[in-house]
């Protein structure tokens, strides 16, 4: 058993165009709030670990190496990715490759996507911070337990389908799905995350590439029999996946790359489902998979198409009835119903502490409430699919009505809830509000240790990585400064009780208690 043999099944692409030039950018569109998210992924021009300990060597991969670190203040675990920019020819990667990958995970709000928290440039190195998944990759700990059993596949398979789903609406093609790519966030449940979008293809409306990334699929047994990036390689690579976690081998094998392609493309190599383990696997589960699996590119389901499949029929509907029953459930539509928008700056500021601090297991169960709601599995949550699940609290005209407060309350240009947006109006403020988490946020805005914040503080704490973005839309970027200048403004004007034209802690402790 194994999947990791053999590497790069194509030569390196040509260099890529950088994502933050391409007009109308599909991973944009309808984009809300798009400044408050895009600030949360910070850059620092310093040394990382003035901030971080090197707690653990993880691995070293062909483009970097991979530690286990903690936040010398907030205590917080996290994964750093650390690559060198002045290597030989071919494991080289250009800024603007790292920039392209970055500028991606900025744009994808999933609950099974990776989330990046923060980079460092420095000394020719990149630094990436990314959440701490401490159940290891699938592959690790399919290896260990040699396979899975049925329930335990649909789980897994059922959330990588659905973020696939998500990320084929954004046209953004993973391209390199295999068990290394996918890492377990808690060790009480499988709750799966999809990792390293270097192979990422972007597409424009008549699926041509507008950019990829900064390396080929590396790893041959999981790549499809077209060999090119389109939505179905993904679907492709999930079947692989499926027999795989349900076998603990492979389906297409080969002493080399070309004898790989070979099983894989030729009509006459069939997927084995008649020794063991498969005498415990339903036959519903082995159809699906072979649909998964099937290798004309056209025939094959779409993620959308794949989620409607009857091997999935009884599950979402039996989670959903577990989970909104529950009082964790009833407390997270209270907290959605009660959130207040009333301030930009104190919502950004909101939205990074919950970012930053929160604890993954208060997410959790957030996360199963967001997918209750998300009947689709789109990633999003519709008005429709909104009152839906409050139907189940209350009646329909009062689910209506309280959806329409929903999305007032959370301010909703567009016409669904993002996954970040759910969980900022859903976490308990009492928990995300708290003095050490005030102390923590004002420290990283005051820069110069005064003790004070000051609007060009606050304005660059929000505002100095996002040179692209800004508050307002339609209008001219002289426009767009004023108001912006207007909006920090106000936000100290609030609570500046001594004139001074600048907020001290006891000043913005009790601006932000306001938030509860």
């Amino acid at each position: 058993m194994g999947c990791s043999p053999a590497k790069f099944v194509n030569k390196p692409k040509p260099r890529r165009q950088s994502l933050l030039n391409i007009p109308n950018n599909p991973i944009k569109i309808n984009q809300i709030n798009s400044t408050i998210k895009k600030f949360l992924v910070l850059e620092e021009k310093d040394d990382p670990f003035k901030f971080y300990d090197n707690l653990e060597f993880i691995k070293q991969g062909k483009y970097g190496s991979i530690f286990k670190v903690q936040h010398k203040k907030n205590k917080n675990i996290r994964i750093m990715k650390i690559v060198n920019l002045t290597g030989d020819n071919e494991n080289t990667i250009t800024r603007e490759d790292l920039m392209n990958q970055i500028e991606l995970l900025k744009n994808l709000s999933h609950p099974n996507t990776i989330q990046l928290y923060e980079y460092f440039s420095y000394n020719h190195k990149i630094y990436m911070l990314y959440e701490y998944c401490p159940g290891g990759d699938l592959f690790e700990y399919i290896t260990k337990t040699n396979y899975l059993n049925e329930s335990q596949c649909k789980e897994i398979i059922q959330q990588v389908l659905s973020a696939l789903k998500y990320c084929h609406s954004k046209h953004v093609i993973h391209y390199d799905l295999c068990p290394e790519h996918l890492v377990i966030l808690g060790t009480s449940s499988f709750w799966i995350k999809i990792i390293d979008f270097g192979a990422f293809n972007l597409l424009g409306s008549k699926k041509t590439i507008l950019t990829s990334g900064f390396k080929m699929m590396t790893n041959p047994y999981f790549c499809p029999p077209e060999n090119i990036p389109t939505e179905k390689a993904d679907i492709w690579s999930t079947g692989v996946l499926m027999y795989f976690i349900l076998s603990g081998v492979l389906p297409f094998n080969g002493k080399t790359i070309d004898e790989i392609r070979k099983n894989i493309v030729s009509n006459e190599a069939i997927v084995d489902t008649k020794a063991e383990p498969w005498c415990n696997v339903s036959e519903t589960a082995i159809t699906f998979m072979n649909k998964l699996l099937t290798k004309n590119l056209e025939q094959r389901p779409t993620a959308s198409d794949a989620l409607e499949d009857e091997w999935f029929a009884h599950m979402r509907e039996n989670n959903a009835n577990r989970i909104c029953s529950s009082e964790a459930f009833k407390k997270v539509v209270f907290n959605i119903k009660s959130y207040s928008n009333d301030n930009k700056i104190k919502e950004g500021l909101v939205y990074f502490i919950m970012h930053d601090l929160v604890k993954n297991d208060a997410l959790d169960v957030i996360r199963r409430c967001f997918e209750c709601f998300d009947s689709n599995n789109d990633g999003m949550i519709s008005k429709y699919e909104l009152i839906a699940g409050l139907v189940k609290l209350s009646t329909e005209t009062q689910a209506k009505i309280d959806a329409e407060i929903i999305f007032q309350n959370l301010n909703l240009r567009g016409n669904c809830i993002k996954y970040d947006d759910f969980i900022k109006a859903s976490i308990d403020k009492d928990e995300l509000i708290t003095d050490k988490n005030l102390k923590y946020i004002f420290e990283l805005m005051d820069k110069d240790k005064s003790g004070k914040i000051s609007k060009v503080e606050l304005k660059d704490f929000f505002l100095t990585n996002n040179q692209n973005c800004h508050f307002s839309n339609n209008s001219s970027l002289k426009e767009q400064k004023t108001k912006e200048d207007d909006i920090f403004s106000q936000f100290i004007g609030e609570m500046d009780s001594n004139g001074d034209g600048m907020l001290n802690f006891g000043e913005f402790k009790k601006l932000m208690y306001t938030c509860k």
